[in-house]
């Protein structure tokens, strides 16, 4: 810029000088010859006979006076030449419309989420039509399966920056995600006996007919398969989860969804959960660890996992919000998880998701806050504006991951 404007300068000092030498030769032309040149020129045409001769000469100098008028002295034309000639052999940079490619920010970030490496070792012991049972006590009923769209194979991004390639083609689910039917809870009590077992059934006809899970446990703690493993169920919704390897998105197709028959109760760290129900939570949750090898981190909540992209926000669901017993379902406190959405989307969580939820959960969006924090200090941005980047992140993501069949794409791949 700086040479553009010294270009400038000199351009113009050319244009002014100029001027300048026209109006002084003008005006000197004005003061020293007036009137003095028509005497002389008549005197010489009157030398002249011919009358056509002399009408051409008169016209000659007519016409040379006029030309002379515009005619540049000579030192002015020396010096005005000089001038451009610097001017053009000095060097100014380009000027071009186009805009500079912005420089993309380094929003690369390891989840803080380490691998476990140990999973259970559970085997089936016997299966029949109607049940499965397994080497840990675990009894699966399948009266109410229904088939459903079958999965295929889901594409999943790296998880410390989700931009860095295309994403990798899974087909065995990651995780799971543990969900509370929100049905009318009716005492649990002998005299009810009857009751329970009507509603409960009800209740499986119902989500058999939306495939909305793989698999309730009912009040009574037995453990129905409604959707096969091998299919989708749409239990999650929109929806995010991160671990040490990858980040998922659409939990629908990478993560199994189990339900529990019972309700959320908002801001309550204990769920109204009966003994046999988390007996049986602790024994599915092990069979489906060994058998698909599910790191403990990949078993979560629907409220640590459910978006709301309208809003930009974490918790569309809220269902285990802070109740789960994670402890007693051989799990550890996975409340204590930054969710992804919050330190590698860019969502942000408001007072009615805290309500609806908890004390232990808590600690994880401490810790998701403080990442957010720290890595826009490192950036030299505001968290604000950190937050934007990512969510445009996740936009782009989304897209990617929306986009093509990755089953043609993993079939070309083998």
């Amino acid at each position: 810029m700086a040479w553009l404007q010294i270009t400038r300068s000199v351009r113009a000092s050319v244009r002014k000088i100029t001027k300048a030498l026209v109006q002084g030769r003008d005006r000197r032309r004005t003061l020293s010859r007036p009137q003095c040149r028509a005497p002389f020129l008549e005197l010489r045409a009157s030398h002249i006979s011919d009358p056509l001769e002399r009408l051409k000469f008169l016209r000659y100098q007519q016409v040379a006076r006029a030309r002379a008028r515009w005619r540049l002295p000579r030192p002015a034309i020396v010096l005005a030449s000089a001038l451009l000639c610097l001017v053009a052999v000095i060097p100014f940079p380009i000027i071009s419309d186009a805009r500079p490619t912005p420089i993309r920010p380094n929003l690369a970030m390891r989840p803080p989420i380490e691998e476990s490496g140990a999973f259970p070792q559970v085997w089936p012991i016997e299966k029949a039509a109607d049940h499965e049972t397994f080497s840990n006590g675990l009894r699966v009923e399948n009266r109410y399966v229904a088939e459903a769209k079958p999965r295929g194979a889901f594409r999943v991004f790296p998880a410390e920056d989700p931009q860095a390639q295309m994403g990798t083609l899974l087909t065995a689910p990651a995780g799971i995600v543990f969900h509370t039917t929100e049905s009318d809870e009716l005492p649990f009590d002998p005299s009810e006996n009857r009751t329970l077992q009507r509603v409960s059934a009800e209740l499986l006809s119902f989500v058999r007919r939306h495939r909305s899970y793989h698999f309730l446990i009912d009040r009574f703690g037995r453990a129905f398969r409604i959707v096969p493993e091998s299919d989708v169920a749409f239990h999650a919704g929109e929806s995010a989860w991160a671990d040490h390897r990858y980040l998922y998105l659409d939990l629908n197709r990478s993560f199994l969804g189990v339900a529990f028959e019972t309700r959320t109760r908002p801001g309550e760290d204990t769920a109204g959960l009966t003994a046999a129900q988390i007996g049986t939570a602790r024994e599915l949750t092990e069979m489906l660890r060994s058998r698909y090898r599910i790191e403990a981190a990949d078993c979560v909540t629907h409220a640590q996992v459910s978006l709301n992209p309208g809003h930009e926000l974490l918790g569309w669901h809220t269902d285990f919000g802070a109740s789960f017993p994670f402890t007693a379902a051989g799990l550890p406190d996975n409340y204590a998880l930054p969710p992804a959405a919050l330190y590698l989307l860019g969502f942000r969580y408001d007072s009615a998701f805290r309500q609806a939820t908890g004390p232990r959960i808590e600690k994880g969006l401490t810790m998701a806050d403080s990442l957010v924090e720290s890595k826009a200090t490192a950036l030299g941005l505001s968290p604000g504006r950190y937050r934007g980047l990512l969510r445009r992140r996740y936009r782009d993501v989304l897209a990617r991951e929306r986009a093509g069949s990755p089953i043609e794409e993993l079939q070309n791949e083998n």
